[in-house]
């Protein structure tokens, strides 16, 4: 996928809408605390609509892919795909400026991310947990009182049918 020349405002700072910022050795997100900087990758793109899921899917696999080689994987994992969201239509990078093309691809992201961990030595002992960031009533939502959530992982009992109330 190509990019377009964009830029984000980072408070006086502005950073291109790079898709690979690893690749560059271009810090994108910056954590709020000095107690984070030793658990977060500074090369994942947080909540900004402008960069597509696939590219934040293949900075978090590349990252663990690292997790992997050296047997470090962290116990808890936090993997923001945001785009079933919606947003930033106009500034989109590869023309993903539609609601269906930014479902499509936050799902092609959590699936690569299923797929990569289904894959891996941690297959056996990892649950994925994927909710809707929020449920909100609007276009890019089901309804304010309800939203998808899916558990994966070996875990998880097949067939069963949960109608226990949970709220993000």
């Amino acid at each position: 996928m190509g990019s377009m020349p964009i830029s984000r405002d980072m408070g006086g700072a502005t950073l291109p809408d790079e898709p690979y910022p690893y690749s560059k050795g271009l810090q994108v997100e910056f954590p709020s605390k000095a107690l984070l900087l030793q658990n977060f990758d500074p090369y994942f793109w947080s909540f900004y609509t402008t960069i597509p899921d696939f590219y934040r899917e293949f900075e978090w696999e590349r990252e663990f892919n690292t997790f992997e080689k050296n047997n470090t994987f962290p116990t808890l994992n936090f993997v923001r795909l945001m785009e079933d969201h919606m947003g930033n239509f106009g500034k989109a990078l590869n023309n993903l400026n539609t609601p269906e093309k930014q479902q499509s691809d936050n799902d092609y992201a959590v699936a690569n991310l299923v797929d990569r961990i289904a894959h891996s030595r941690y297959k056996d002992d990892t649950l994925i947990f994927i909710c809707e960031d929020d449920s909100q009533d609007g276009g890019d939502h089901v309804d304010a009182h309800r939203s998808t959530a899916y558990v994966v992982g070996p875990y998880v009992k097949h067939g069963a049918l949960v109608s226990d109330h949970f709220t993000t």
